[in-house]
């Protein structure tokens, strides 16, 4: 069961980006038409390079690809992670991802560095997922809390742009806080959902 939800987790991050990444960027007059796939694409974006920090993972490797190559406002900041090889030195991968993001964030509208930073939490989430399966070990339940609670604060300044169905999901995944303990099964199964509906939320 934990196989399947990573797989379809990767695959939802990989779809948000498949459908007309250059619509991020429009006119005012466009933005209502967006949908929320379109709106969020940073957030995507931070998910994936929070995940490429810390390891290589083919599938968000070919989301922060897509971009680089499809969207040119993005493009020479992404242009090192890319390139990144799969066996990298793990200080040069986290500190070739921080270098790039802190650019794209010194760029970015401040709706869009909240995007950029909500997507990391969920992206260090999965990172904690991942790690659990890959370990066979259970999930680091502080580090899980500390996460959560960091996406809850980040919750409460949410910016008006973000389209309401994903701050409402954003504020029910928040609620999680008040578990004490994620590395039981029942629990751990509840988190992923959480992160998987945030996700399908976003693609709506």
């Amino acid at each position: 069961m934990k196989m399947k939800n990573i797989a379809l987790l990767t695959l939802l991050i990989v779809c948000i980006f498949t459908v007309n990444t250059a619509a991020q960027f429009t006119t005012p007059k466009q933005e209502n038409e967006l949908k929320s796939e379109q709106k969020m694409l940073p957030f995507a974006m931070g998910m994936s390079l929070a995940v490429l920090s810390a390891r290589h993972n083919d599938n968000f490797l070919a989301v922060i690809t897509m971009l680089q190559s499809g969207v040119r406002h993005y493009s020479a900041e992404l242009k090192p992670v890319v390139e990144l090889k799969a066996d990298e030195n793990e200080e040069i991968r986290r500190e070739t991802v921080a270098k790039a993001l802190k650019e794209l964030q010194t760029k970015s509208s401040q709706t869009d560095r909240w995007q950029m930073l909500m997507g990391s939490y969920f992206g260090d989430i999965f990172v904690e997922l991942k790690k659990a399966e890959d370990t066979g070990k259970k999930v680091d339940s502080n580090q899980v809390k500390f996460l959560i609670e960091a996406i809850n604060a980040l919750e409460g300044g949410t910016p008006a742009e973000i389209p309401w169905n994903v701050q409402s999901k954003i504020k029910e995944f928040g609620k999680l806080s008040k578990i004490k303990d994620f590395s039981t099964k029942k629990n751990d199964k509840l988190l992923r959902k959480k992160v998987l509906d945030i996700l399908d939320e976003i693609m709506k």
